[in-house]
């Protein structure tokens, strides 16, 4: 069985729409040897889905159809439609893959998170005319990255997907050095294609420059540490044996409401003193945990 020849009617049509798109339409005739070809030959004897128009490289081909004439079965009427619609919008090749074979859907946008410090960024300490600290210190947005990954997967593991929830990166992911990325969201529904069920997958990854407040060891950005201001209204003194024991922040006789900075060793730092800056001190909590993000293949289509 063999497809003898393929021929236009000389029927062609071009159309102009909405945005400059453009849509290109043929007829023709197909001929094989016998009445009893295979509808997947004749389909085979035109132009691929998805290959481009011949006198328009942006058009490619999302329609093909071909019809066996009644009482001439030799002969098929062919219908071939391109368009640039969907060239611009989504490659019409991918949807002939299997889902977990076609290009992720990557996106991302920029939001800020708010970090309180209590120096600007040229290193002035957040304090009053009179000196005295601002309490609370005014925030300072720290913008980052809002990556968003759609693909589909053949399997899935809820168990494993939470065990990276709320991680940061342990190794260096898509040039952000460890801990400067955060896993923050994971999605997952079911898609039915072509004959079975498909894992539509979802993440959500935030990328933050780890930004530096002159004069502090405190960073602003990344996902590595919170650091807090080591203050309030208690703090360490020692008792007449020269034990530490904690008390209430006292100025003269009035017990103070208002946090008073502290140093390493949660002593009360005597603001009147031109170094007293230099014994600020942070205190680091981890809020994230550490995974690396390899095992994930999070990487970005080409």
């Amino acid at each position: 069985m063999t497809v003898l020849w393929v021929r236009g009617s000389g029927m062609k049509e071009g159309t102009i729409g909405d945005r400059g798109s453009r849509t290109f339409r043929w007829r023709g005739l197909v001929k094989s040897d016998t009445p009893n070809e295979a509808r997947a030959a004749i389909l085979g004897a035109l132009p691929g889905y998805g290959s481009p128009h011949p006198e328009d490289a942006t058009c490619l081909c999302v329609k093909t159809d071909a019809r066996q004439r009644l009482g001439a079965p030799r002969y098929w009427e062919a219908d071939v439609e391109w368009n640039t619609l969907f060239a611009e919008n989504k490659d019409p090749r991918e949807k002939q893959k299997q889902p977990d074979q076609r290009r992720p859907d990557w996106s991302y946008r920029f939001v800020a998170i708010q970090q309180y410090v209590t120096k600007d960024l040229e290193g002035r300490p957040f304090v009053d005319r009179a000196g005295s600290p601002l309490s609370p210190p005014p925030s300072i947005p720290i913008y980052v990255q809002e990556i968003t990954i759609s693909r589909f997967e053949a399997f899935d593991d809820p168990q494993f997907n939470r065990g990276y929830l709320n991680c940061r990166n342990s190794d260096a992911w898509l040039g952000a050095r460890p801990g400067e990325a955060l896993l923050q969201d994971i999605r997952c529904h079911q898609v039915f294609e072509q004959g079975a069920w498909w894992f539509q997958k979802t993440y959500v990854v935030l990328v933050s420059p780890e930004k530096k407040i002159p004069g502090s060891d405190a960073p602003a950005g990344g996902f590595d540490y919170t650091y807090v201001l080591n203050a309030g209204p208690r703090e360490v003194q020692e008792d007449k044996n020269g034990k530490p024991v904690v008390v209430p922040v006292r100025d003269l006789t009035m017990v103070l409401g208002h946090p008073a900075l502290l140093d390493y060793y949660g002593r009360r730092i005597d603001t009147t003193k031109p170094d007293w800056q230099e014994l600020v001190y942070y205190l680091p909590f981890r809020t994230a945990d550490t995974r690396p993000f390899w095992p994930l293949d999070l990487v970005p289509p080409r």
